[in-house]
């Protein structure tokens, strides 16, 4: 775990803020991102951002939860997202998984 003051923007948004805002973080990397964007207005934003869309896509297509395995695609995507490398539905996290439900 990297303590959280030293953690750059970046690395939270491109390899954690996904995987924290579909529930797959767990302990001391959960209490670290929170505690990042809790004073980073950029990766606030991105929360933000991710709980519009998955709200969106929920009232679309009527359903009450996002599928495991696209929780494990967009977690992936954004991971690699700007590598180069393809993008595997491969899910890197080993806490227990959580739903994502509509409110």
């Amino acid at each position: 775990m990297i303590p959280p003051g030293e953690w750059a923007c970046e690395e939270v948004a491109r390899l954690l803020i996904h995987a924290y805002a579909f529930g797959r973080l767990g302990g001391g990397d959960a209490a670290s991102v929170e505690h990042h964007v809790s004073g980073c207005v950029s990766c606030e934003s991105i929360m933000a951002e991710i709980s519009h869309d998955t709200a969106e896509v929920l009232e679309a297509t009527g359903v009450r939860d996002l599928p495991e395995d696209l929780i494990d695609l967009i977690i992936a995507a954004a991971t690699q997202q700007g590598t180069g490398q393809a993008v595997s539905p491969v899910l890197t996290a080993s806490a227990p998984r959580a739903s994502v439900r509509r409110r």
